[in-house]
């Protein structure tokens, strides 16, 4: 198995918001504002990204990371296959500062030599299920809310027979960044997985991976954060569906934003 992880576009750039869904323009003026309200050399210029940060991520089913619920493994009963189970994306800056937008990537990976169920490919329009994703959520147990006004963002899959990608974004102008502090621990997003109705395809293993998550503190400053749990796993079965990709993260080691 190859590791074929992209790295992550800038974060303030019109290719980043074009990914469908009625949020798209919106988050777009949104962004732009934010720009157009600084000074033109700004506007023209990529923000300075550091390529590590003293920041964490955690990825865990149920419940934020750190509270009783919490799991990084979930064993799923197949035997109710209209229930959803959901996933939290959370984190801790590690450095007190302001924030204007987070975004991420999240893979999901079969077990070695298996093939992604079409259940995954949430951007199919003959697939029934829907992935559907919360941000900024106001009251969740265990985590802050990251800004008090509601911003802009989405999420978009793309799937393919090895790998689903998705892209989760959230963003606000930076006239209403919000302060943010180290050693608390932030929701950025949970996402609502619907369970496979074909009690065959319920039963396989999957990997998720949190691929790349990036802090925006300003228009200016970015930051990639590369610790943290990045993996969870989803009916493994008594396999280790994410064993590969620990592996090859301990090979080849997240990438870095460059500069351009």
């Amino acid at each position: 198995m190859t590791d074929d992880r992209p790295t992550p576009p800038p974060l303030y750039s019109s290719a980043m918001f074009a990914i469908g869904g009625r949020w798209t323009r919106l988050a777009l003026a949104v962004i732009v504002a934010s720009i157009t309200t600084a000074s033109a050399s700004l506007a023209q210029n990529q923000p300075t990204v550091r390529s590590s940060g003293p920041g964490r991520f955690y990825l865990s089913w149920n419940a934020p990371w750190g509270q009783p619920r919490a799991r990084e493994v979930l064993d799923v009963a197949c035997r109710d296959t209209t229930r959803s189970d959901t996933l939290y994306l959370t984190f801790d800056p590690g450095q007190d500062t302001t924030l204007v937008a987070v975004d991420a990537e999240l893979r999901l990976w079969p077990a070695e030599g298996d093939t992604l169920a079409r259940h995954w490919w949430f951007e199919s329009r003959s697939n029934p299920a829907h992935l559907l994703a919360d941000f900024n959520m106001p009251e969740v147990r265990g985590a802050d809310r990251i800004w008090e006004t509601m911003g802009t963002g989405g999420v978009r899959t793309v799937s393919r027979p090895d790998t689903a990608f998705i892209r989760v974004v959230w963003a606000v102008r930076e006239a209403e960044a919000a302060p943010i502090r180290r050693g608390r621990q932030y929701a950025f997003c949970r996402l609502v997985f619907p369970r496979p109705r074909v009690r065959a395809t319920c039963a396989k293993p999957l990997c998720v991976e949190l691929n790349f998550a990036r802090l925006a503190f300003n228009i200016r400053s970015t930051e990639v954060v590369r610790q943290g749990r990045r993996w969870v796993s989803w009916n493994p079965g008594g396999t280790t569906p994410c064993a590969e990709r620990v592996r090859l993260s301990r090979v080849q080691p997240w990438r870095g934003v460059p500069r351009r």
